[in-house]
């Protein structure tokens, strides 16, 4: 390809055109530690990857950012850290009087 076919700063050629649902959840994560609001549209997702240096083309954030909202319920994924004080909130939440609220059929 020619010369001409770069933006300025070299990336045209190198932004994915697939996102999968892994690498969207990863920005969606690292997104969410920032700014702790989850995205409006795809152009959020777009410019975040970017700033954390990973390029997609538009179609693909838009593409995955709507998989994302209508197809997986706009749920965001589960961090470790998130994961583990859920748990903790369970097990709280499975006891009663020291007795198990899981009853025997």
């Amino acid at each position: 390809s020619s010369p001409t076919s770069l933006k300025g700063d070299g990336t045209r050629n190198k932004s994915l055109q697939i996102m999968n649902d892994d690498e969207f959840d990863q920005i969606l994560i690292k997104y969410m530690k920032k700014y702790q609001n989850p995205p409006q549209n795809e152009l959020q997702i777009m410019n975040f990857a970017r700033e954390i240096s990973q390029f997609y083309k538009h179609r693909a954030c838009r593409i995955a950012f709507n998989r994302w909202k209508h197809y997986r319920g706009a749920i965001i994924p589960q961090t470790e850290e998130n994961q583990d004080k859920n748990e903790d909130d369970l097990s709280e939440d499975e006891s009663v009087d020291g007795c198990s609220s899981i009853s025997s059929l």
